[in-house]
Order: structure tokens, then C-alpha cells, then sequence
């Protein structure tokens, strides 16, 4: 028997369409002409935007059960919506200019993977919208389902930005159609289609922006429409259209692992043929073609949050810090996909799910991570599951650096020295948040986090200085007892003072003033910087006191082994 206490009733369609209203609200402020990214009125919009989504959502969430009108309503809405985001000009990104410089490229008989658009063998394929493209000194980076995509587009001889931005804002409401299948496919509410449909992300960075993912994501849904039970030609369907997604933007890679365990190598093959298909006009360029990916991978860290922390940490055991961290996150993103891959279940909804949490990891352990990248981590509940899985994938992480540590050392004992700086710091970071009175948040554990990266850093530093001390006076031949160890002990952890205050003075001093901050954010803030400058404090303690006591300990039994019988 159906909950009418879970039913849209009218008074909650009326809220409803008024949050819609100020959802467009939030967008007219955001492609105000005379408003410079990032100003004031700009982030007053996110805030109003994502506000009303965020109220819709809890709305639907709570009431699933809708009549037809206020599911046409939805649509409606989510249609104007995109309509009123296509009327701004693209400025929050330049890519749509790099696509469209590609499309010419390629129209020229010119492979697009061999040459930047700096190189002067192009010079006579250049526009006025040439000075917009980004990164002109390195060749394109984009997948070849994108690439024959630009040149289809770019060979339309009308407004070619306009012509793109429409193309892409079509290929997000074929999404929508998608998604809408896929929630009666699974017998979901249908009510839920607004997570998407409403999503001011979404909304902007497809229908204004005209990012080439909006393709990568319909085609992935389509793939995941297509998913078949027993029918062979929706088999070959579904692998086709996923291999056009990998082709198109990289992410529908992670995808593939748990399709091919549900549907077997043959859905592989038919993957791996959809990609050659795309992938073989360009061939000519050799190796040439992953030339602009690699030093993407390689060098681009753009807002990523995790990654810069083992970053840091990094950068006192080995000078290629930044390449060693990012191989860390790929290990970790395969170790959560095979954990998931063992406690695999074939059912269809099981398999989108596992690829939006490995999705929604990839974008947090790796970089760069930019705005519209997130438009791929799907619906929210992902985003709650993946709280849980890391859990057991950041301990992984403590012990990925515990290895490293002990691979510089070379001793188990240094490197556990290292790593009681982690919990010592953060025995200030939860006084300092009792005293405020902060509950534990997502804003919170970045704070923590990012303390656990500077702590684990001070905490080598302050190693080597005691050894650099210590083999000094072994070297001397002056290691004759326990008191030439003390003095040797004093003169490392001294050397450490000054450095060691002047780091936790220019922290504190950075973060202070976020303390006594007001607006928009400011919250958010303040429990990001919370942990770190309560933090701080107890790491200092352990640095300058608890780290050289137990290293004398460590080495007094050494000392008191080699020392002479008084």
C-alpha cells in the first residue's frame, strides 16, 4: 500500500517550482555580463544555485512518489535551466577553443596529435579565436571519439562556438532521456532524475561551458542502458558505446573491470575493436599521439587534494615526489577496484555503482580535478559510499608511506619514529575542535589530513638532523657513552629550533585570520584550518621534545653496547 506521506502533494510541487525559480536565479547571477569570474556576485551565485539544488534534492529525496505533471514540471525546468546557461558566453574555460582549433586542424589533413597550436607550420590555420586556446605549446590531448567529433562540428561554416555549445547542451539532454530509462529500468523513482537534471554544475559546464564530456557521459549511459541480460546484439551495443566514451574522455575506462567480470572477454573485445575503430585514422602519428596526454599525467595537479598531500610528504624522500605520488593513487584506485571486484555482484544497478565509487575516488586521490570532471562521479549516494571505502583504502596509504620511509632510512625504527607525528598532531587538532565545539565533517578530515602531510615532514627533518649529528660525533670517534649521545642529541634537535618555529609561525599565521572570517565559505574554512593550527601545536611539543627523547632512547642501547666497561 502506497505512503501518501511520501507523495508529492501540492503545497511540496509549489516549493518545488519556487526552488527551481531561484536555481535560475542563481545561474542569471552567474552569466551577468559584467560580472568578472569569481567576484562577489559570481560566488553569491554558486551559493544560491547549489543551495536550491541541494533543497530540491533533500525534497525528492524524502518524497520519491510523483504524479506526472511534476515530473513533466522537472523536465521543464531542467530544459530552461540549460537554456538560460547557454545564453552566457563560455568564459569560465578556454577548452572550447582548443576543441575547435583541433576540428580545423584536422579538416587541413593535419594529424592534431603531432603538432601544438604554437608550432609555426600551423601558423596559417590561425583565427581570431586562436589567442584563446590554452597550453598552445603542447599538442592536443583529447581522445579520438572527440577528435572526429570536432572536425564533424568544426566543418559546419556557422558560429562555431555556438555550434559546439549546442551540440554538446543536446548531448546532455539525451542524457537526461538516458537516465530517465535507466531509473525505470531499475524501478527507481523517477523523481530522482532531478540529482542530474537540476545539477548547476552540470547545467553550467555543459550548457555554457560546452565541454566535451557531456559526450563521454551519454555515451556511458548509454552503455549502461544497453546492459544486457541474455541478448548477444545488445551485448556488442553496450561494449561499443562504452569504448566511444573511453575514446571521448578516459574516465569510461573505469567502468570497463566490472562489465567485462559481469559479461566476459567477449565484451572486452568488442570494447577494444570500438576503440581501434577511432583510434586508427590517427596512427600515423606514432607515438606522437599520447605526447600532450603524458605531459598532462605527468605535470598537471590542478586542484587536487589528496595527491598534493602525498605530494608533500614525498618531497623529503625522493626528488621525483610528484610522479611517486601519483603512482601511489593509481595503486591505491586499482586496490579499490579489485577490493570491489571480489565482493562483485552481477546485478546491473551493483555494477554502476562500484563505477561511480571507483570514479569518485580516482577524482579524489588523483589531479588534476577540474570543475566539470566531477560531473562524471554520478549520483550522490557514490559519493556517500565512498566515505566508507576509504576507510581501508587510507590506512593502505600510511602503510604505502611507511614503506617509503623506511626504503630512505633504512631502518623500521626511524620511519615509526616519523610516523608518531601523525597521531601526536592530530591530538591537537581534536582539542582544538572540542573547544569550538566543531563536529567531525568531510571540511574537518581535510584539515586533519592535509596536518598529517606537514607533520610527517617535520618529523624527517628532525631525523636527519639528529643523525647528521650523531654519525658526526661516531665519525670523531667522541661516541664513547650515554652523555656523548645526549650532547649529540642537544646539538641535532637545537639545529631544528629555529626551523621548526618558523614553519609553525607562517602556518599560524596564514590561518589565523581564516578563524575570524565572515561569508560565504567561511565556515567551510574554518574547520579546514582548525585541525591544522590546533595541530601544529602538538606537533611542535613532539618535534622539539618527544622526537629527540625517543631517538636517544633508540640509540642508547646501540651506545651502551659499543661503549667501554667503566
Amino acid at each position: 500500500m502506497d505512503d501518501p506521506e511520501r507523495e508529492i502533494t501540492p503545497i511540496a510541487g509549489f516549493l518545488l517550482c519556487l526552488l527551481g525559480l531561484v536555481l535560475a536565479g542563481g545561474i542569471w547571477a552567474l552569466q551577468t555580463p559584467e560580472n568578472a569570474p569569481w567576484g562577489s556576485l559570481f560566488v553569491a551565485g554558486q551559493a544560491v544555485a547549489f543551495g536550491a539544488y541541494a533543497a530540491a534534492l533533500i525534497l525528492v529525496r524524502c518524497r520519491p512518489k510523483a504524479a506526472s505533471i511534476w515530473l513533466i514540471l522537472i523536465l521543464v525546468i531542467a530544459v530552461g535551466l540549460r537554456v538560460e546557461a547557454f545564453l552566457r558566453s563560455p568564459d569560465l574555460s578556454t577548452d572550447l577553443y582548443r576543441y575547435i582549433w583541433d576540428g580545423r586542424v584536422i579538416n587541413a589533413g593535419i594529424n592534431p596529435y603531432l603538432y601544438a597550436p604554437s608550432d609555426p607550420q600551423l601558423e596559417s590555420l590561425r583565427d581570431p579565436l586562436w589567442r584563446y586556446i590554452n597550453f598552445k605549446h603542447i599538442s592536443t590531448i583529447y581522445p579520438p571519439t572527440a577528435q572526429i567529433l570536432f572536425a564533424v562540428l568544426a566543418r559546419m561554416n556557422v558560429d562555431p562556438v555556438n555550434t559546439f555549445r549546442l551540440i554538446f547542451l543536446l548531448f546532455d539532454l539525451a542524457t537526461v532521456v538516458v537516465l530517465w530509462r535507466l531509473l525505470l529500468q531499475f524501478q527507481l523513482p523517477r523523481v530522482w532524475l532531478l540529482a542530474y537534471a537540476w545539477h548547476p554544475l552540470v547545467i553550467m559546464e555543459f550548457a555554457a561551458g560546452g565541454h566535451v564530456d557531456a559526450v563521454g557521459i551519454c555515451l556511458l549511459a548509454i552503455a549502461f542502458l544497453l546492459m544486457p541480460s541474455s541478448d548477444n546484439r545488445a551485448l556488442s551495443r553496450s561494449a561499443i558505446a562504452l569504448g566511444l566514451s573511453i575514446m571521448t574522455k578516459g574516465y569510461g575506462l573505469l567502468a570497463l573491470p566490472f562489465l567485462v567480470r559481469r559479461y566476459g572477454w567477449r565484451y572486452l573485445t568488442w570494447v577494444v575493436g570500438a576503440c581501434l575503430a577511432v583510434v586508427m585514422p590517427f596512427l600515423g602519428g606514432g607515438l606522437s599521439i599520447f605526447g600532450g596526454l603524458s605531459v598532462y599525467l605527468r605535470k598537471w595537479q590542478e586542484n587536487a587534494s589528496v595527491l598534493l598531500i602525498l605530494n608533500e610528504m614525498l618531497k623529503m624522500v625522493t626528488k621525483h615526489h610528484l610522479l611517486a605520488a601519483k603512482a601511489i593513487s593509481l595503486i591505491l584506485v586499482i586496490l579499490l577496484t579489485v577490493w570491489l571486484l571480489i565482493r562483485f555482484r552481477s546485478e546491473g544497478l551493483q555494477i554502476i555503482r562500484d563505477t561511480f565509487i571507483v570514479f569518485a575516488a580516482a577524482l579524489l586521490l588523483g589531479g588534476p580535478v577540474l570543475p566539470w570532471y566531477l560531473t562524471w562521479t554520478g549520483e550522490y549516494e557514490a559519493m556517500q559510499r565512498i566515505a566508507k571505502r576509504l576507510r581501508i583504502v587510507l590506512p593502505l596509504t600510511l602503510i604505502i608511506i611507511f614503506v617509503l620511509l623506511f626504503m630512505n632510512f633504512g631502518s623500521v625504527a626511524e620511519a615509526g619514529i616519523v610516523l608518531l607525528s601523525v597521531p601526536f598532531a592530530a591530538v591537537g587538532s581534536f582539542w582544538l575542535l572540542h573547544f569550538l565545539d566543531y563536529n567531525l565533517s568531510t571540511a574537518v578530515w581535510v584539515g586533519v589530513i592535509a596536518l598529517a602531510g606537514v607533520a610527517a615532514e617535520t618529523g624527517v627533518v628532525m631525523i636527519v638532523y639528529l643523525d647528521e649529528a650523531y654519525d658526526r660525533v661516531k665519525n670523531a670517534g667522541q661516541m664513547r657513552g650515554i652523555a656523548d649521545l645526549e650532547d649529540a642529541v642537544i646539538e641535532g634537535a637545537v639545529q631544528r629550533v629555529r626551523p621548526k618555529v618558523m614553519t609553525v609561525m607562517a602556518i599560524m599565521m596564514g590561518l589565523l585570520p581564516i578563524m575570524w572570517s565572515v561569508g560565504t565559505g567561511a565556515d567551510v574554512m574554518k574547520r579546514i584550518a582548525a585541525p591544522m593550527i590546533g595541530g601544529m601545536i602538538s606537533s611542535t611539543i613532539l618535534t622539539l621534545a618527544v622526537i629527540p627523547a625517543i631517538y636517544m632512547m633508540w640509540k642508547g642501547r646501540e651506545v651502551s653496547r659499543h661503549s667501554p666497561e667503566e
